[in-house]
């Protein structure tokens, strides 16, 4: 795919002040002391699926309705 001339110039440009801001922002308190007793989890995502598989089922199927309903909403009144 073929990016229009100066997109990567522009990303730059947003990315770097991101960057900036972020560094200066300090981290909520909540997370530091999780930090500070070394309670922070390794592989979040791994703790998500075992531990709420049922939630993130439930939000899977959601946006599968959401999507279906939506295409139902615009194809149907084009046939």
């Amino acid at each position: 795919m073929h990016r229009p001339a100066g997109t990567a110039k522009l990303v730059a440009a947003l990315q770097a002040p991101s960057c900036v801001v972020r560094a200066k922002v300090p981290e909520p308190p909540v997370f530091e002391g999780l930090r500070e007793s070394g309670d922070i989890v390794k592989a979040p995502i791994v703790q998500v699926l075992r531990d709420d598989w049922r939630t993130v089922l439930r939000g899977i199927g959601l946006r599968i309705a959401e999507t279906a309903g939506y295409a139902v909403a615009v194809t149907d009144p084009i046939s």
